[in-house]
């Protein structure tokens, strides 16, 4: 199914960046709905990150909304988009060991 297909995605996904295969120059997309706590609580994070993002607020975006619903079916927010790879929120601690790794890389790049 489409759950299926995403959770396998996240997987390798995940593999990828632990190998540094995704780029650092990618700019992390998240998209939120107004009464998604996962979403609130994911924004604090990252602009106490310092990491920079895009947000995309999907009760004023219907095109993304449709886009999401064709591409999976049916997602759990908020959905987070890094490079070619795309989380929804029941990959929580995927899309937060992606902040994490990211924080970590701005560290180094600050110290070198």
């Amino acid at each position: 199914g489409v759950n299926m297909s995403m959770r396998q995605r996240t997987r390798s996904s995940l593999r990828a960046f632990e190998k540094g295969i995704t780029m650092s120059e990618n700019i992390i997309t998240i998209r939120t709905g107004k009464s998604c706590s996962r979403c609130h609580n994911l924004m604090s994070v990252m602009r106490g990150s310092k990491i920079p993002f895009h947000e995309i607020k999907l009760d004023e975006n219907p095109e993304e909304v449709a886009r999401l619903k064709g591409k999976y079916g049916m997602v759990m927010l908020p959905v987070v988009s890094y490079g070619d790879d795309e989380f929804d929120g029941a990959h929580m601690s995927s899309i937060l060991k992606i902040v994490k790794e990211l924080k970590n890389s701005m560290k180094e790049k600050i110290a070198a």
